[in-house]
């Protein structure tokens, strides 16, 4: 696992960083990385850009497969990388798990556009809607 760190992490002291800031990154580091689990491999995948952080991430189902507990954990990152300044782009099924984290919202329904616009106009009912598939896709805002 130390291997896939040091190709993003050079820097002895970048990856010291990384497992303090993921301290059970730490305690594996001699493990393979495919013999951690799922959460795990989502700390490996996220703790270069805690230490360098990029202009924007893209980040697709990163809680998918992932229990509760690890997926707050997920969404912490997310929050502390937007804090820094990181332009976020999450494609999430579990809505909920990012709405908190989200400046605007996109949200599809088999495949169509049925709602964008600032979180703060989302409507909880219309998600639930959504979610239910009993949103009416054809009457559909138009982003702005």
């Amino acid at each position: 696992m130390e291997d896939n760190l040091t190709l993003l992490l050079a820097d002895a002291s970048d990856r010291e960083k990384a497992y303090d800031r993921f301290p059970i990154l730490g305690e594996r580091r001699r493990l393979a990385a495919g013999s951690l689990s799922g959460g795990e491999q989502q700390m490996l995948t996220m703790a270069p850009f805690m230490i360098r952080p990029p202009k924007l991430l893209i980040a697709d189902e990163p809680t998918l497969g992932l229990a509760p507990l690890i997926v707050g954990q997920i969404i912490e990152v997310f929050a502390e990388l937007r804090d820094r300044g990181v332009t976020l782009l999450i494609v999430e099924e579990r809505a909920k798990a990012v709405l908190d984290i989200a400046d605007d919202v996109a949200l599809l329904e088999l495949g169509k556009l049925v709602w964008a616009g600032p979180r703060a106009e989302l409507d909880p009912d219309q998600l639930a809607a959504i979610y239910l598939g009993q949103s009416n896709v054809e009457s559909a805002p138009t982003p702005t």
